[in-house]
């Protein structure tokens, strides 16, 4: 490449950046058939994720499995709970 092309690209991504900087992002709201299909879809997966948890608490009883692992299953469900909770709405509750 040439260096007038060498400018030339760096002057356009400088104002592309510009403009994304100047653009305000506007906040979308989610229409209520949508919010009632995340939050059923969510609320699938928390019962298949508590079915899950009580499996691997079961295991790890037996020793078939380590506690890195039931922890990443509490933690997974944990957040599927934050989740549905600002779906619904709700201020999710701070662990301080």
């Amino acid at each position: 490449m040439k260096e007038k092309d060498v400018k030339l690209i760096q002057m356009d991504l400088l104002f592309d950046v510009k403009l994304n900087v100047k653009k305000k992002i506007k906040t979308t709201e989610l229409s209520k058939s949508i919010r009632m299909m995340a939050m059923q879809e969510l609320i699938k997966e928390i019962q298949k994720t508590k079915t899950k948890l009580r499996r691997a608490n079961k295991k790890f009883r037996q020793g078939k499995i380590d506690k890195s692992i039931l922890f990443d299953t509490e933690w997974y469900l944990y957040e599927l709970e934050q989740e549905l909770a600002m779906l619904k709405g709700q201020q999710p509750e701070s662990s301080e």
